[in-house]
């Protein structure tokens, strides 16, 4: 019961807003591209936008915007439950650039949305962290999900803290910390 709500919450966190869904800018003129990228920071699954990030991708796309355009589709993917697809599309990112903070902490709510919650994901994230995301609450909420899943529930509540602080009156973070008690 717990694994299915909180995955139904990162469901919420890879849809409600652009501050959670990790997307990348893409910089060029590739109309596919572009719609791939907003189909990315929306609020929707769009999966009828697939098409154009694939169309995107069989183009002559600078290294930046497919990178980019891996990261989006996987993020669109994941979504749409197509977690092989999205964790494929990741993988194919981290093979352009391998540290790349969007990619790794998407990869690890994949991961996650399976149920693996061990120290391969929690030291993804961790990388990700480490090189600045943009949105770094995200990587600490995921980080947190995988710690209660992994019944590190002190490390959790430490990282869903976190992510409250870094994006105040953000709903996932609020909701998950709402479950816990604190006794001194």
């Amino acid at each position: 019961m717990l694994l299915r709500s909180l995955l139904l919450a990162g469901a919420l966190l890879t849809v409600t807003t652009a501050a959670n869904a990790h997307t990348l800018t893409i910089v060029g003129a590739n109309a596919d591209a572009a719609a791939c990228f907003d189909a990315a920071r929306s609020d929707r699954a769009w999966a009828s936008t697939l098409p154009a990030c694939t169309r995107a991708l069989n183009t002559d796309l600078n290294t930046h915007d497919r990178m980019a355009t891996l990261v989006n589709r996987g993020i669109l993917r994941l979504r749409t439950q197509d977690v092989d697809g999205a964790i494929t599309d990741f993988d194919a990112a981290m093979r352009i650039e391998p540290d790349q903070p969007d990619a790794l902490i998407n990869k690890s709510v994949a991961l996650i949305s399976r149920g693996v919650t061990d120290d391969v994901v929690i030291n993804m994230i961790n990388r990700a962290l480490a090189n600045q995301p943009e949105r770094p609450w995200v990587g600490y909420w995921a980080r947190a999900v995988a710690h209660e899943l992994g019944g590190r529930i002190r490390d959790a509540y430490h990282d869903y803290q976190r992510a409250a602080q870094l994006r105040p009156g953000w709903e996932p973070a609020r909701e998950a910390l709402s479950r816990f008690t604190v006794r001194s």
